[in-house]
Protein backbone atom coordinates (compact mmCIF):
# COMPACT_ATOMS: atom_id res chain seq x y z
CA UNK A 1 0.00 0.00 0.00
CA UNK A 2 1.28 3.38 -1.00
CA UNK A 3 0.01 6.35 0.83
CA UNK A 4 -0.44 9.80 -0.93
CA UNK A 5 2.01 11.45 1.69
CA UNK A 6 4.66 9.33 -0.45
CA UNK A 7 3.93 11.01 -2.77
CA UNK A 8 6.97 13.56 -2.21
CA UNK A 9 9.67 13.69 0.48
CA UNK A 10 8.57 16.93 1.90
CA UNK A 11 6.26 15.06 4.45
CA UNK A 12 8.97 12.20 5.36
CA UNK A 13 11.19 10.35 3.63
CA UNK A 14 10.00 6.78 2.89
CA UNK A 15 11.55 3.48 1.41
CA UNK A 16 10.32 0.25 1.95
CA UNK A 17 11.97 -2.88 0.48
CA UNK A 18 10.69 -6.09 -0.94
CA UNK A 19 14.30 -8.62 -0.86
CA UNK A 20 14.53 -11.92 -2.92
CA UNK A 21 17.32 -14.05 -1.60
CA UNK A 22 18.92 -15.94 -3.89
CA UNK A 23 20.68 -19.61 -3.82
CA UNK A 24 23.58 -19.26 -1.67
CA UNK A 25 23.10 -15.77 -0.31
CA UNK A 26 25.62 -13.53 -2.70
CA UNK A 27 22.78 -12.89 -4.92
CA UNK A 28 19.34 -10.58 -4.27
CA UNK A 29 16.34 -8.84 -5.98
CA UNK A 30 14.95 -6.05 -4.58
CA UNK A 31 11.62 -3.91 -5.12
CA UNK A 32 10.16 -1.53 -3.75
CA UNK A 33 9.16 2.37 -3.27
CA UNK A 34 11.16 5.34 -2.36
CA UNK A 35 10.85 8.89 -2.40
CA UNK A 36 13.96 9.43 -1.19
CA UNK A 37 16.98 7.99 -2.83
CA UNK A 38 20.78 8.16 -3.10
CA UNK A 39 21.84 6.39 -5.66
CA UNK A 40 18.78 7.95 -7.56
CA UNK A 41 18.72 11.51 -6.50
CA UNK A 42 15.10 13.17 -6.77
CA UNK A 43 13.41 9.30 -7.53
CA UNK A 44 10.00 9.25 -6.23
CA UNK A 45 8.75 5.87 -7.25
CA UNK A 46 9.60 1.94 -7.04
CA UNK A 47 13.05 1.30 -7.52
CA UNK A 48 14.07 -2.64 -7.87
CA UNK A 49 18.15 -3.76 -7.81
CA UNK A 50 20.47 -4.70 -10.49
CA UNK A 51 22.66 -6.98 -9.18
CA UNK A 52 24.97 -7.18 -11.95
CA UNK A 53 25.91 -3.57 -11.56
CA UNK A 54 25.23 -3.37 -7.23
CA UNK A 55 22.74 -0.42 -7.80
CA UNK A 56 19.16 0.63 -7.98
CA UNK A 57 17.38 1.79 -11.15
CA UNK A 58 14.44 3.28 -11.53
CA UNK A 59 11.69 1.13 -13.08
CA UNK A 60 9.76 3.94 -14.71
CA UNK A 61 6.21 2.20 -13.72
CA UNK A 62 3.13 4.54 -12.52
CA UNK A 63 1.96 4.80 -8.62
CA UNK A 64 -1.17 3.93 -7.50
CA UNK A 65 -1.63 6.04 -4.68
CA UNK A 66 -3.45 5.47 -1.45
CA UNK A 67 -3.88 2.10 -3.04
CA UNK A 68 -2.66 -1.41 -3.15
CA UNK A 69 0.43 -2.11 -6.20
CA UNK A 70 1.62 -5.38 -6.95
CA UNK A 71 5.26 -5.99 -6.79
CA UNK A 72 7.07 -9.10 -8.43
CA UNK A 73 10.53 -10.45 -8.57
CA UNK A 74 10.93 -13.50 -10.75
CA UNK A 75 13.59 -16.12 -11.89
CA UNK A 76 14.02 -15.80 -15.74
CA UNK A 77 14.31 -19.17 -17.43
CA UNK A 78 12.62 -21.27 -14.43
CA UNK A 79 13.02 -22.06 -10.99
CA UNK A 80 17.16 -21.62 -11.57
CA UNK A 81 17.46 -18.29 -13.58
CA UNK A 82 19.80 -16.56 -14.52
CA UNK A 83 18.23 -12.78 -14.32
CA UNK A 84 15.24 -11.57 -12.68
CA UNK A 85 12.48 -10.07 -13.67
CA UNK A 86 10.74 -6.66 -11.59
CA UNK A 87 7.06 -6.86 -12.20
CA UNK A 88 4.84 -3.63 -10.99
CA UNK A 89 1.48 -3.66 -11.65
CA UNK A 90 1.27 -6.95 -13.47
CA UNK A 91 3.47 -5.35 -16.37
CA UNK A 92 7.27 -5.83 -17.06
CA UNK A 93 9.23 -2.88 -15.11
CA UNK A 94 13.15 -4.29 -16.01
CA UNK A 95 14.54 -7.65 -16.65
CA UNK A 96 18.65 -7.83 -15.06
CA UNK A 97 21.13 -10.00 -14.79
CA UNK A 98 22.38 -12.05 -11.94
CA UNK A 99 25.79 -11.12 -10.95
CA UNK A 100 26.38 -14.68 -9.87
CA UNK A 101 24.69 -16.80 -12.45
CA UNK A 102 21.75 -18.62 -11.73
CA UNK A 103 19.89 -19.23 -8.43
CA UNK A 104 17.06 -20.33 -6.83
CA UNK A 105 14.70 -18.31 -4.29
CA UNK A 106 15.64 -19.16 -0.29
CA UNK A 107 13.80 -16.20 1.16
CA UNK A 108 12.10 -13.40 1.43
CA UNK A 109 13.08 -10.48 3.76
CA UNK A 110 10.80 -7.24 4.12
CA UNK A 111 12.14 -3.71 4.77
CA UNK A 112 11.74 -0.45 6.01
CA UNK A 113 14.27 2.13 6.09
CA UNK A 114 14.07 4.37 8.82
CA UNK A 115 15.86 8.23 8.70
CA UNK A 116 15.75 9.46 11.93
CA UNK A 117 19.74 9.86 13.07
CA UNK A 118 21.57 8.77 10.18
CA UNK A 119 24.34 10.70 8.68
CA UNK A 120 24.58 9.44 5.75
CA UNK A 121 21.24 10.59 5.01
CA UNK A 122 21.45 13.91 3.76
CA UNK A 123 18.81 16.22 2.96
CA UNK A 124 16.25 12.98 4.30
CA UNK A 125 13.22 14.16 5.86
CA UNK A 126 13.22 12.19 9.11
CA UNK A 127 8.97 11.09 10.03
CA UNK A 128 7.53 8.21 11.25
CA UNK A 129 5.88 6.12 8.81
CA UNK A 130 4.11 2.47 8.55
CA UNK A 131 4.92 0.03 5.97
CA UNK A 132 2.30 -2.40 5.05
CA UNK A 133 2.76 -5.24 2.79
CA UNK A 134 -0.08 -7.97 2.43
CA UNK A 135 -0.06 -11.87 0.14
CA UNK A 136 3.81 -11.47 0.58
CA UNK A 137 5.09 -15.62 -1.07
CA UNK A 138 8.58 -16.88 -1.31
CA UNK A 139 7.47 -18.91 -4.26
CA UNK A 140 8.94 -18.51 -7.64
CA UNK A 141 6.59 -17.04 -10.60
CA UNK A 142 7.78 -19.88 -12.86
CA UNK A 143 6.89 -22.76 -10.56
CA UNK A 144 3.65 -21.22 -8.99
CA UNK A 145 0.70 -23.78 -8.74
CA UNK A 146 -2.66 -22.52 -8.14
CA UNK A 147 -3.93 -23.88 -4.42
CA UNK A 148 -7.64 -23.51 -3.72
CA UNK A 149 -8.51 -21.08 -0.78
CA UNK A 150 -10.56 -22.85 2.18
CA UNK A 151 -13.67 -21.65 0.97
CA UNK A 152 -13.36 -23.84 -2.44
CA UNK A 153 -12.15 -26.90 -0.62
CA UNK A 154 -15.21 -26.23 1.54
CA UNK A 155 -17.85 -25.98 -1.66
CA UNK A 156 -15.98 -29.24 -3.01
CA UNK A 157 -16.57 -31.32 -0.19
CA UNK A 158 -20.08 -30.19 0.00
CA UNK A 159 -20.72 -30.93 -3.68
CA UNK A 160 -19.60 -33.96 -2.74
CA UNK A 161 -21.46 -34.67 0.49
CA UNK A 162 -24.49 -33.97 -1.97
CA UNK A 163 -23.38 -36.37 -4.85
CA UNK A 164 -22.79 -39.04 -2.50
CA UNK A 165 -26.34 -38.37 -0.38
CA UNK A 166 -28.08 -38.20 -4.04
CA UNK A 167 -26.23 -41.83 -5.33
CA UNK A 168 -27.34 -43.65 -1.52
CA UNK A 169 -31.22 -41.82 -2.26
CA UNK A 170 -31.23 -43.20 -5.93
CA UNK A 171 -31.63 -39.64 -7.68
CA UNK A 172 -28.36 -40.23 -9.41
CA UNK A 173 -30.12 -41.51 -13.20
CA UNK A 174 -27.94 -42.60 -15.57
CA UNK A 175 -27.97 -41.41 -19.37
CA UNK A 176 -26.08 -43.42 -22.46
CA UNK A 177 -25.13 -41.48 -25.72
Amino acid sequence: YVPGSWATAADGSASTLMWAQLGGGNDYGIAGFTNYSQTIPGEVGFIGWNDSTSSYEALNAPVNYNAWNSLEIGLVNGISGTALEYLVNNSLAATVPLRNGSGAFTGTIMDAINYFGDPNTTGAVPANYTATWANVSGTPVSSTQATPEPATWLLMACGAAGIAWARKRGYCGSAKL
